[in-house]
């Protein structure tokens, strides 16, 4: 599984996610790679417009807003 946090430099709420997104994946025990990504291609590849977001195997479950451990345990648990 990969997931992807999209972040901006300097922002707190991009900073919690990312912190958020490792976190669930460890509660959960998941081997997942978690990639922080600043590049704007690849946000323009999945039409992100609002950070944070977060994408799982690029399809977007979050944007603009920080998600709770448990959203993402839900999100990452459905999907393998």
């Amino acid at each position: 599984m990969k997931i992807e946090v999209f972040t901006k430099t300097g922002c707190e709420a991009s900073k919690q996610a990312f912190n958020t997104v490792k976190m669930a994946v460890a509660e959960v025990g998941l081997d997942a790679d978690v990639y922080e990504i600043k590049d704007k291609k690849r946000f323009q590849e999945l039409g992100v417009t609002h950070v944070p977001a977060v994408a799982v195997d690029g399809n977007i479950v979050f944007s603009g807003t920080v998600p709770t451990i448990s959203e993402v345990i839900n999100i990452i648990s459905r999907e393998f």
